[in-house]
Formats: structure tokens, sequence, C-alpha cells
């Protein structure tokens, strides 16, 4: 490749910018430019910085506000109170009310390992929301619900519905055919929500922040050239990726993630293999951004 090299002063401070300020903590400028290193011709480092720009990185605060929109909207949603009169729904998602009991269920153990997704969403449930410990139900604890019992099934979030679906059917046949339970979501992708509504229509499910296709890598691309951000004619941001990715010798290519949403989104605690790859894979040749 031997086209001019393009101004990314610009993308280098936005991207300094939201590392120093603490936005994107733990991930600091120093670590996204030793991942910078790998990309060398011109056009890789412009699509590695729009890369760092967009994504989408959530804090261990922001999935607490995002959680907390959502299981807002199961209390009101199951309880059904009269808007008209005072009502306090965080003291009826910790202490329930009359014909109404909540039980909270993170990702089953071995779907996440100290430090990932199951032990947050214990922790944010305990410490933000006043949920007892006797309230956290893990699935395989649970063989059917009282008539009093609303189960919610909580997790950070929830990209194409596989493995939650895993889930439900290996060991959640009590959460189903009586709308007494649901999911709540900090981020979901709309092909996630399709799937769960598709085959558990009694499950309800409260998203605090959604994603749709739009979100993903080859809308953005596009998006890129059509707003002047890419201004390499001769190869598109889409197709260099690709170029990347297959040179980078990740073992199980998978260059747009697990099910191939192509998203730009990582948390302070890990990052989904539902993103780009280049972003989590490790090969001989190939250093992550963020370890899984």
């Amino acid at each position: 490749m031997d086209a001019p090299p393009i101004d990314d002063t610009k993308l280098k401070q936005t991207i300094r910018l939201l590392c120093n300020t603490g936005v994107r903590h733990p991930l600091t400028w120093e670590r996204a430019r030793t991942w910078l290193t790998q990309f060398h011709e011109p056009e890789e480092k412009t699509l590695a910085l729009l890369i760092l720009r967009h994504l989408i990185y959530r804090t261990s605060a922001q999935i607490s506000s995002a959680l907390r929109q959502a299981l807002k909207a199961a209390v009101y949603h199951f309880a059904e109170p009269d808007i008209t009169q005072p009502f306090n729904w965080k003291a009826v998602l910790s202490s329930g009310q009359d014909g109404l009991d909540f039980l909270f269920g993170p990702p089953a153990h071995e779907f996440t390992g100290p430090g990932k997704s199951g032990e947050l969403i214990a922790r944010l449930l305990k410490t933000k929301f006043s949920i007892a410990t006797s309230k956290l139900k893990y699935p395989e604890s649970i063989t059917k619900l009282e008539i009093d019992e609303h189960f919610i099934l909580v997790d950070d979030g929830m990209f194409t519905g596989e493995q939650i679906s895993g889930i439900i059917r290996s060991r959640c046949n009590f959460m189903l055919g009586h709308g007494r339970a649901g999911l709540i979501l900090a981020v979901a992708h709309e092909q996630a929500i399709r799937e769960i509504e598709e085959n558990f229509p009694s499950l309800s499910i409260f998203c605090g922040e959604t994603l749709s296709d739009s979100d993903g890598f080859e809308a953005l691309s596009k998006s890129w050239i059509d707003d002047g951000s890419w201004q390499y004619g001769h190869i598109d941001p889409y197709n260099l990726y690709l170029t990347i990715a297959d040179k980078a010798s990740f073992s199980k290519k998978q260059p747009l993630g697990h099910g191939g949403l192509g998203l730009l989104v990582a948390y302070d605690h890990g990052i989904p293999d539902n993103s780009l790859q280049i972003l989590w894979g490790k090969s001989e040749v190939w250093n992550p951004l963020i370890e899984r």
C-alpha cells in the first residue's frame, strides 16, 4: 500500500482524552498506543483509530445506571402500580409487596469467572439496589416458582441471544409459561431480543441500552466513507479490516466476532466475543486491546 497518510491528529487527541479523563477506565492511552503499534500502513492506522474512537465502552457505573433503568421498568411492569399514588419501586424491588416477591439470578457460575459479569452483577444488585444475598438465586438452585414469586435473570449484555437461550432451555423451565419471569440486560442487541421473544414469548425483556445493526462494523464502515472520516478511495475500511484480521492468524477465525455482529462493545471488566476479533483475539503475532 502506498497511499499518502491522512492527518489523524484529531482522532488521536479524542482517543487520548477519552482514556485520560477516566471515561474508559481502566483502558489507558498507553495501552491503546501499544495496541496501535500492530497497525503499519497509513490506512491501517486510520482504521484502528476509527475503531478506538467508536468503541462502545461501558464502565461498571454505566452498567449500574443501565440496570437501574431496566430494573425500574420491570418493577412497574410486574407490580402494575397506581401511578397516581406514591410508589417506591426500589423498596418493592428489594423487599417485595403483598403477592409480589422478586428473586434475581446472575449468570450461571460456569459461564463466568472471578471478576467477570456474574460477580459484577451480584455485587451491583447487593450494593446499588439493596438486594439481600438470600434473594440471589442461580438458576440451577430453583425448580419452580411459588405463585407470588417473580424471577429476573440479570446480565450485563446479550448480543446474539444464544447463551441466555441455552441457559433458559437447560435449567430455567421454571421461568416459562406463567408470565412471572423476565430478563434484565444492561445492553442488548435487537437480534438477541428477537431471538428471546420468538423462542420464549412468556418472558418479559427489559433493557437499559439497545444496539442495532447500525452499531455494527459493516454499517459504521459505510458511514465513515459517507461522512468523510475515511479518505482512502482505493479500499474500503470493511475489506481492509478483514485483511488485517486474517493477517493476525487467530486459531479460530471470527473476524466480526461470535455471531458475525461486528460489535465494538467493551466493558471495564472485559469484552464480549461478539466484538471485533482484533480487539480481544490473541495469537503469536497479535496482542488484544482488552483481555477476555
